[in-house]
């Protein structure tokens, strides 16, 4: 209790204005993984760790790398290399994906049930750029933790740059944000489901306040 007491505390010290708080939705489910706190842009993880996670994870070290891989997530990322594929195995093509890839997915819906994610989200989504962008919001606000970045440019990657590519994919609720994600992650990285039903589900149907019930997708401008 008092680590959820401290938490609160932390959430309650670093809240941000009611118009930003929106963007904040985007990158929540990879901050939330490692500490629930993504309903603030600050974050209390180690900034060592965290400057070793970019370097080790992604090849992060500096402005420079952090920017060109953010390019790379929003310009292309897995949506460029998987995204047909998917689509072809959405229409039907079961050999369109890796073997691996599809008992990732069907690994998936199994987890879904239990984290009581609605299934019909996974059956209705046709892309996986929540995915790419996802990461390049998560990565934008850790980039913002180690200093790579300021303040000021966080909020302006989060609200100018990946904000409208969510808009302009067309995903009418976070359920479908989430399951896009979802589905991008098991083709294209294939860890176990739960850790990241775990926090979607608390931020779908939690008890604390979380951006993603307070706020649409819609109001993303």
């Amino acid at each position: 209790m008092f680590g959820k007491r401290k938490r609160l505390k932390f959430i309650e010290e670093n809240k941000v204005s009611k118009d930003n708080q929106v963007y904040l939705g985007l990158g929540n489910i990879l901050v939330d993984m490692n500490d629930i706190t993504g309903y603030v842009l600050e974050m209390r993880i180690n900034v060592n760790d965290f400057k070793n996670l970019l370097a080790d994870a992604w090849e992060i070290s500096d402005s420079k790398s952090f920017a060109d891989t953010l390019e790379w997530l929003l310009a292309e990322g897995h949506r460029g290399e998987f995204g047909y594929k998917f689509e072809q195995y959405k229409n039907g093509d079961t050999g369109a994906l890796s073997g691996k890839a599809t008992m990732a997915i069907k690994e998936l819906y199994e987890y879904a049930e239990d984290y009581k994610f609605d299934k019909k989200y996974l059956d209705e989504c046709r892309s996986i750029s929540a995915w790419d962008f996802e990461r390049a919001a998560f990565l934008t606000r850790g980039a913002y933790h180690v200093g790579y970045i300021s303040q000021d440019e966080a909020w302006n990657i989060l609200k100018n740059r990946i904000a409208p590519a969510v808009v302009s994919a067309g995903f009418h609720s976070w359920q479908d944000y989430a399951a896009s994600f979802l589905m991008g992650r098991s083709i294209c990285y294939g860890a176990d489901p739960g850790d990241v039903l775990y926090p979607i589900s608390d931020m779908l149907n939690g008890k604390e306040a979380s951006v993603w019930k307070e706020y649409p997708i819609g109001e993303l401008k």
